[in-house]
């Protein structure tokens, strides 16, 4: 306080203290001295202080003070563009990456290291916080906040305005692109290569805590490209820079697998030459994805090796819990949390930070959520989770483990299978698959891959390399994924693997099943009481499902038992007691027939082995009765004014219209003597 406020605030308490019966004189004589005794240990007090100033409160990790390293003004966006393009003309309004001044990447890390030091006293933490600091740990990455997200979200708007208004020359460089890329590149080449996005970890991330970046392994980041678009593949690099500690990066090795793209020229080179900590490994030939990441892995030197793909934009504090886990095991494999970059406009859209990887029995790559008895096991809602599988593009693990571990299968083409395998390799040899939820890193999925395959026919190759997995991991699981997959390859020599499978002492897959993906239904007759077609004698049809999109819930129809695709899920496998399910084993998830109400036709839901409304029984007289319904499931003809009425409307493009008259399911009171209501399950052969 101010001295006349401390006197008058000491006058104040002296009248209401005053006692009664003394005379008024002398009780100012004493309020006087005691103020002025109060005034001289002010000052003997102050002349024993330190000169030291007052704590300072936690800084924000890269707050708008701190956002240099990704630009200080709307100019920096422009450097990153060009200032004429190559007739000499200036864009002035929205310009394209085509080369020019790259961000100062140096200054960057060095302000965002600046940033990340957390600037507390001990006064300000609570005792447990002080307490928890004793463990060594560090807290996350805070929540990442800058005016620039705002100012890229309105520059991507503009650009996505401006699409629908191009010149000719600019609609000829946007299909250019597609036929290169199979995405949007016109809009790519016109954001800058640090664009910053929003941060999109859950907020129970910002509780968790990891150990110190001096404590953890380095990393050696490697993107595989072939002919790869300049902006896409720039900004994952800056990414990573701007958004890690700068000791655990110890170099970018971007793998070059014979491009032949003239954008990837000396000056591309010259470019890259600039950034700091990352180089270009050129491929002498066509290798393939596969083994050019061998390649990268063995040029790499840091501890860890940390695989992304060429067009992904990483999160602030991503690096921190993958690495986090490698440290505490070193056979565990680390997955980030994939977000959306639509390949439409590059707009980003988080992802599913609770998904774990598996696969289905068409050895096809699935995501799952987590069940709850994994989730009700983590110490926090998001602790990494175990994951059955990965997707394969993106990862971390020791460098030396992946060595020990097998690598990949050279023996494989490509790209097409490898996640796969080595998701099996990793779990049934020792070592142990995680998602982090914590972790987010955002990904461009694309509708196509313009990939180029050494064979002129992708799914050969594909089916190669997955008949190699099948034979050499799945035991005698093999049979089912072929039987259901449809697939039937020559593999070629195994031989290698079998040895590195047995030299590792490798578990078997049913360990695998039984242990990692307890939940996987498994079609064999210790769960199944019978399979096939569901086949209506009467009008000679069988259940079909028509739909070209299985992620919702879809009507089921009718059509010829040997005109129906095996890809649109006719086969059943009627599963027994407790689910008592009609199942359809999917592409990515499996299917159950459930029913609805009277005179309406049963659909397909995501089977969930507690639904008991999903239950089915098979009577004695041949009917399919709802347990929870008591209805029994029909098919119905249509009549003559029906199917005019059908073939008058305009075609589905979400279904298939080749039966569309054909007789329909509905579910009715069951009838023990109506032929409609007879069904029986007819294999494929018969």
């Amino acid at each position: 306080m101010e001295s006349g406020t401390l006197t008058r605030f000491t006058e104040h308490r002296y009248q209401q203290s005053k006692p009664r019966g003394r005379t008024s004189s002398s009780w100012k004589t004493l309020a006087l001295a005691a103020i002025g005794l109060f005034f001289v240990g002010v000052f003997l007090v102050y002349l024993h202080i330190p000169n030291t100033p007052p704590p300072q409160r936690a800084k924000h990790v890269l707050d708008a003070n701190d956002m240099q390293h990704l630009g200080d003004k709307q100019q920096d966006i422009a450097q990153h563009q060009p200032q004429q393009d190559g007739h000499g003309s200036k864009q002035q309004d929205i310009g394209r990456d085509n080369g020019g001044d790259e961000p100062d990447i140096q200054a960057h890390i060095e302000q965002r290291n600046e940033a990340r030091r957390p600037q507390r006293s001990d006064q300000d933490q609570p005792v447990v916080a002080k307490k928890q600091e004793n463990d060594g740990l560090v807290p996350a990455v805070p929540h990442f906040q800058s005016p620039k997200i705002k100012e890229h979200e309105d520059l991507l708007n503009d650009i996505i305005e401006k699409m629908g208004d191009l010149t000719e020359e600019e609609k000829a460089e946007k299909d250019l692109g597609f036929k290169h890329n199979a995405f949007n590149q016109f809009v790519s080449d016109r954001l800058p290569l640090d664009r910053v996005t929003r941060d999109r970890r859950p907020n129970q991330c910002f509780q968790e805590r990891y150990h110190p970046a001096s404590v953890l392994p380095t990393t050696s980041v490697i993107i595989i490209f072939n002919n790869e678009a300049v902006s896409t593949l720039l900004r994952t690099v800056y990414s990573v820079l701007n958004n890690s500690p700068e000791r655990l990066i110890k170099e970018i090795i971007l793998v070059d697998d014979f491009s032949d793209g003239e954008w990837l020229d000396a000056a591309f080179h010259e470019r890259v030459a600039k950034i700091p900590k990352t180089r270009i490994i050129r491929l002498p030939q066509r290798s393939g994805l596969i083994r050019a990441k061998v390649a990268g892995a063995e040029a790499a030197t840091a501890d860890t090796l940390t695989f992304l793909d060429s067009h992904c934009e990483c999160n602030p504090g991503w690096l921190e819990p993958l690495l986090d886990r490698v440290h505490r095991d070193r056979t565990t494999v680390v997955a980030p949390t994939i977000d959306v970059i639509d390949w439409h406009n590059f707009k980003v859209y988080p992802g599913g930070s609770f998904m774990r990887g598996a696969f289905s029995w068409h050895m096809v790559f699935n995501w799952l959520g987590v069940t709850k008895e994994v989730k009700e096991s983590l110490p926090s809602p998001v602790h990494p989770f175990p994951s059955p599988a990965m997707a394969g593009g993106l990862f971390t693990m020791d460098r030396k483990y992946f060595f020990e571990i097998g690598t990949y299968d050279m023996g494989m083409h490509t790209w097409g299978g490898e996640n796969i395998e080595m998701s099996f390799r990793i779990w049934m040899c020792g070592g142990r698959i995680e998602n982090a939820p914590c972790s987010h890193v955002a990904h461009v999925f694309r509708d196509t891959n313009p990939v180029k395959f050494e064979d002129d026919n992708p799914v050969k190759t594909i089916h190669k390399n997955l008949q190699r997995v099948m034979t050499v991991w799945m035991d005698e699981y093999a049979e089912v994924a072929q039987k259901i997959s449809g697939i039937s390859a020559n593999p070629g020599d195994v031989s290698e693997r079998l040895k590195l499978r047995s030299d590792l002492k490798c578990k078997s897959f049913s360990w695998y099943l039984e242990n990692v993906f307890p939940d996987m239904f498994v079609p064999e007759p210790s769960r199944v009481k019978t399979e096939g077609n569901i086949y209506n004698a009467a009008l000679d049809v069988c259940v079909a499902h028509l739909s070209n999109d299985l992620t919702t819930a879809h009507k089921l129809k009718t059509a010829p038992c040997n005109a129906i695709d095996y890809n649109k899920l006719e086969h059943v496998y009627f599963t027994r007691n407790p689910q008592d399910q009609l199942r359809l084993v999917g592409l990515y998830e499996d299917k159950c027939i459930k029913a609805s109400i009277t005179d309406q036709p049963p659909f397909l839901l995501r089977c969930e082995d507690r639904d008991y409304t999903m239950r089915w029984m098979h009577l004695h007289t041949g009917q399919l009765m709802h347990v929870d319904s008591n209805l029994c499931l029909e098919v119905k003809p249509l009549s003559e004014e029906e199917k005019q009425r059908i073939n008058d409307s305009p075609p589905s493009d979400e279904e298939d219209d080749r039966f569309r008259t054909y007789p329909q399911l509905i579910m009715r009171k069951c009838k023990q003597s109506d032929p409609k209501q007879k069904w029986s399950f007819k294999s494929n052969s018969s």
